[in-house]
């Protein structure tokens, strides 16, 4: 996984491992998963994957601090990705006159496969107003949006924070 932009089955593939991991039925070592991508984003934090990356990782954030992941590295590097992309961002720039992606309103498995598309130019035009796809809620600007973003990637960081913690209270 060295790449950030991503063919459409690239995609399509990282999706689907990445569903199975937000639904506690995982086909690949969830570990190495999201390894790739938190390196993928420490690799490029302001780089064009940085939307998708940061969606992925924060929406993956509750079941890599469950207990399931017994690698404290693992959450270190996702936070240490998280927080060096939410320095690239500039949360002033947006101006409000769109929709935000909140991930308190998201569904983990539909948030992933958003971040994995957003890893490809034919995922951001299926997100595009123009070329909008109902089968997203959100537009393209909602995913993309700097403000969001770096709410999001904050909120990542906390809770991988807090599930490091745990883990390192519970060793």
């Amino acid at each position: 996984m060295t790449a950030v932009v991503l063919s459409k089955d690239e995609a399509d593939d990282l999706a689907t491992s990445l569903c199975g991991i937000v639904s506690d039925y995982p086909m690949d070592d969830p570990t190495v998963v999201l390894q790739g991508c938190a390196d993928r984003l420490a690799a490029d934090p302001g780089g064009p994957g940085r939307a998708g990356l940061v969606v992925i990782l924060t929406a993956t954030t509750p079941y890599a601090t469950s207990g399931r992941i017994e690698a404290p590295e693992l959450l270190v590097d996702m936070a240490a990705a998280l927080r060096a992309a939410r320095e690239t961002l500039d949360a002033d720039a947006c101006d409000g006159g769109h929709p935000h992606a909140d991930s308190a309103a998201w569904d983990a498995a539909e948030a992933v496969t958003v971040g994995a598309h957003l890893l490809t130019e034919e995922g951001k035009t299926s997100l595009d107003p123009d070329e909008y796809d109902e089968e997203f809620d959100l537009p393209l600007e909602a995913w993309i949006c700097p403000k969001a973003l770096s709410a999001i990637a904050a909120e990542g960081v906390a809770t991988l924070e807090e599930g490091l913690q745990r883990m390192t209270h519970s060793l």
